[in-house]
């Protein structure tokens, strides 16, 4: 029998000691924007557990990113790479494919145990297993991830409201999943997105009072999502996302505490951050009618003041490269023909706001 080809071994050893990285996560997270998809390719091959051990968000954006860089890696006339990369390219394809196809357990969704009569909700907290009708909901949460349908986000929602701050005890990335599409789908009903009402304002409240409390508990921004999935352009998924998150602002304003609740900022730089790549990414402001528009400028007008005045308190917002974003004074300048009345504060920042009409109108 012939022995196994040892050619692919050989490539990566020596594309490691010329390419590979001692912290790769470390590099990836501070690359500049045109250097990550380098970086998320370098990563990837450096570590062969390095996707597997991420958060379903991060590992998303970073293989998304290292396959630009394996698209274009050109190839020579007999189809062979052409690059020491080419030849390390087969090894990083197959860990991204490797990881798509990891078992639904390594998702933070519990297999199925036919015994025991407790509820979805109690089993979910155990960390028990569920039945496959909530499986499989579940499992399409993961999969369109930061997208949801309404059945979807109905039956997170519905978790959510019954099992309270336990979604802390979900494995991770299902509490961040569970997180967001709960306080999304709250938002969308608060704001009428749907025919019909499926859930009451004081269930919505609750909804965004239990994420802004595992937010609180984690460490986490709520709603600080990324701008993948297949689902509009990204300028429209950065709208939508910050239609809801100003729609939360509204509902945690509703909290014990009002405006003064402490949990509220950070909503507010939620909604601030869509806002103000909604707006980069599309200057023209198309597809918004004015009182949403009103909103999201005034949102959008406050990050890009603070990137202007204090860029290093801002978070990086994660962009694929190919994508140009408008700068903050562009931005700015933009957003100066529907805020007549100049740039009002943040609600947490001006008492005057606490009885102020809701931020977000219907969408």
């Amino acid at each position: 029998m012939a022995g196994r080809d040892t050619s692919g071994d050989q490539a990566l050893e020596q594309w490691l000691f010329r390419y590979g990285i001692p912290n790769p996560l470390q590099a990836w997270r501070a690359a500049p924007s045109e250097k990550a998809a380098d970086l998320a390719f370098r990563a990837i091959a450096t570590d062969s557990r390095m996707l597997m051990r991420l958060d379903a968000q991060t590992a998303r954006a970073m293989a998304s990113q290292a396959e630009q860089i394996t698209a274009s890696i050109g190839r020579n006339a007999d189809g062979r790479a052409d690059s020491l990369y080419g030849a390390v390219s087969p090894v990083v394809m197959r860990r991204i494919k490797d990881w798509r196809a990891r078992p639904q357990k390594d998702r933070g969704i519990p297999l199925d145990n036919p015994s025991g009569p407790e509820s979805p909700s109690a089993m979910a907290v155990r960390g028990l297993c569920i039945p496959a009708e909530f499986r499989a909901i579940w499992g399409e949460a993961f999969d369109s991830y930061p997208h949801f349908d309404r059945k979807t986000g109905e039956t997170v929602a519905g978790t959510v409201l019954g099992i309270g701050i336990g979604i802390s005890k979900l494995k991770s990335p299902m509490d961040e999943i569970f997180a967001a599409v709960s306080a999304r789908f709250a938002a969308r009903c608060y704001r009428r997105a749907y025919r019909d009402s499926v859930m009451t304002e004081t269930q919505c409240v609750s909804i965004v009072g239990t994420v802004q409390k595992w937010a609180a508990m984690t460490g986490r921004t709520p709603l600080m999502v990324g701008y993948h999935g297949r689902v509009g352009t990204y300028a429209e998924r950065a709208r939508m996302l910050a239609y809801d998150a100003l729609a939360c602002v509204d509902l945690a304003a509703r909290l014990p505490g009002g405006c003064a609740n402490p949990g509220l900022a950070g909503w507010e730089l939620a909604a601030e951050t869509h806002s103000y790549v909604s707006i980069a990414l599309n200057t023209s402001m198309s597809n918004m009618d004015f009182d949403n528009s009103q909103a999201l400028a005034a949102a959008a007008a406050r990050f890009a003041a603070s990137i202007i005045e204090r860029p290093e308190l801002c978070e990086p917002v994660d962009l694929p490269g190919f994508l140009e974003l408008a700068t903050p004074r562009v931005v700015l300048a933009t957003v100066r023909r529907v805020l007549p009345n100049g740039v009002p504060p943040r609600r947490s920042e001006s008492a005057d706001t606490a009885e102020a009409a809701p931020a977000l109108q219907n969408a």
